[in-house]
């Protein structure tokens, strides 16, 4: 196991635009981040929470005048939202809408850190909303075997989660012919 470096002194635990991109890279680099999969909403984890998704043609966002990473947003985004959800299942806690309330923390983490980098959410959203169009307009995509589908479940996404068990079971049958 990786030990990961935190802040250690009280002042430090202020959040400020620094400490969270250096908790941002902790975090990038202690989870498994895998993006060679078609990922209907651009971002996902597997069933167990050990693996993250990244839609394989998820690009840097342009703005103002530099190129920006939004993985490690989305990978905020999707560990906040899996550690809630893995938790509230250990402790055999059912919860009738528990993917939207662990969605809104996480979206609220992930809108945090956008904001601390000075990138306005509106451009950020317009942004990533083109990419999902072009994520979900893919009508055979190669999804990963192991992918979560609540959030699709929760949203009720029915042709979504055809497409994405269409995929891993292509996938599934790949992996098993190598």
């Amino acid at each position: 196991m990786e030990v990961v470096k935190f802040p250690n002194s009280p002042t430090e635990w202020k959040l400020t635009p620094k400490n969270m991109r250096e908790t941002i890279a902790d975090l990038m680099k202690t989870i498994k981040v895998v993006r060679s999969y078609d990922i209907p909403y651009l971002a996902g984890y597997s069933v167990d929470g050990l693996t993250f998704y990244v839609d394989s043609d998820v690009e840097p966002m342009p703005y103002e005048d530099r190129a920006i990473d939004i993985v490690p947003f989305f990978m905020l985004h999707e560990f906040v939202e899996k550690s809630i959800l893995l938790l509230l299942k250990k402790q055999g806690v059912i919860i009738e809408g528990a993917y939207m309330i662990a969605h809104q923390v996480a979206y609220a983490a992930e809108t945090m850190a956008i904001e601390m980098e000075k990138i306005d959410r509106k451009a950020y959203d317009a942004f990533w909303m083109g990419l999902l169009k072009k994520a979900g307009d893919k009508k055979d995509p190669k999804c990963p075997p192991d992918l979560d589908i609540e959030p699709y479940k929760d949203e009720k996404d029915y042709e979504v989660i055809k497409k994405i068990v269409k995929g891993e079971k292509e996938e599934a049958a790949e992996s098993a012919a190598a």
